[in-house]
């Protein structure tokens, strides 16, 4: 059943400031990576010039502690989504435009399967990648008789580090197996779905600082939040 909440509080703010680790170790990546997204079609009559103006032709990352959002800008520039992964509990938000619901699901809760094989390792952006594959069967609680098959490839920069222990728990499509063996940054992924292949490929690495109002989901009352 689906699972609504009315968020009344005015101006409800979800931000990482407080959950983030007390003591920051320079070492660990943070600043934004851009991404070009490029597609390959797997059916025909699907313009590629509509895919990108609906699911977006790129994605910047802004990263800390553990925390990110991952925003996607069609071919005009305009804003179409955003996702935030919050660490301290454990959950993805989704932030679309043009409408007031936030679609989220729990991290901490495996509702689908997921099988991680070792992938070949390269080079992007001059840092060494090490690559896995995850084969992930997905049920979605708004569409409990349908099932989709995600393959995805990711690549991961061990020198753009992250802590493993950020995502201790985070069960869902092995997230955590995932980061523990990666270590790093993930640089370049590729991702299957049922009608297009999704290619995300780096343009920009900045490491800056980030302030925790760039993580900050800033939410008006009478929010609706839509549980995935």
């Amino acid at each position: 059943m689906k699972r609504v909440l009315y968020i009344s509080i005015l101006g409800l703010f979800l931000t990482p400031s407080a959950w983030a680790q007390k003591v920051t170790d320079t070492t660990y990546f943070e600043g934004t990576i851009t991404y070009d997204i490029t597609y390959i079609s797997s059916k025909k009559g699907i313009d590629k010039n509509r895919l990108m103006a609906l699911e977006g032709n790129k994605m910047v990352m802004t990263f800390k502690n553990g925390n990110y959002k991952k925003e996607f800008f069609a071919p005009d520039k305009s804003w179409l989504r955003s996702y935030y992964l919050l660490v301290e509990n454990k959950k993805t938000y989704a932030k679309v435009a043009d409408t007031d619901t936030v679609y989220w699901y729990s991290m901490a809760q495996r509702t689908s399967d997921a099988f991680i094989t070792k992938g070949k390792d390269s080079v992007i952006l001059n840092h060494k990648v090490v690559g896995f594959n995850s084969n992930i069967k997905v049920t979605l609680k708004t569409q409990p008789d349908s099932v989709f098959y995600v393959t995805s490839s990711y690549y991961f920069a061990p020198d753009l580090k992250v802590n493993p222990d950020w995502y201790e728990g985070f069960t869902e499509y092995r997230f955590d197996e995932l980061f523990r063996r990666g270590k790093g940054i993930q640089l370049f992924m590729i991702e299957e779905g049922l009608y297009w292949t999704k290619i995300y490929t780096p343009t920009a690495i900045n490491r800056r600082p980030v302030k925790d109002s760039e993580l900050t989901l800033n939410l008006p009352e009478g929010t609706v939040f839509l549980e995935l």
